[in-house]
């Protein structure tokens, strides 16, 4: 994960599993996988679900959009 490139899909997963102090495993669990679903996830050789996204959203205490639609250099839009 460099500094000043979009972070793919998998590496924010695992970077907010991270940030918690959350297992592979334990994230497996809450969301109702298998850790080496969860490895395939971080190494971006596995999709995840609509599903799935939902409940790691909330998991993470974070919005959806911002975990796995946005990139960090993107500034939102004006929707007035």
């Amino acid at each position: 994960m460099s500094t000043g490139e979009n972070l793919t899909i998998g590496e924010k997963i695992k970077k907010a599993r991270i940030k918690l102090g959350m297992t592979q495993q334990i994230l497996a669990e809450e969301i109702g996988t298998d850790q080496a679903s969860i490895s395939r996830m971080e190494a971006d050789k596995r999709g995840v679900t609509d599903a799935q996204k939902k409940k790691m959203a909330k998991l993470f205490h974070e919005d959806i959009k911002t975990l796995f639609y946005e990139t960090e250099n993107s500034t939102p839009t004006d929707q007035s």
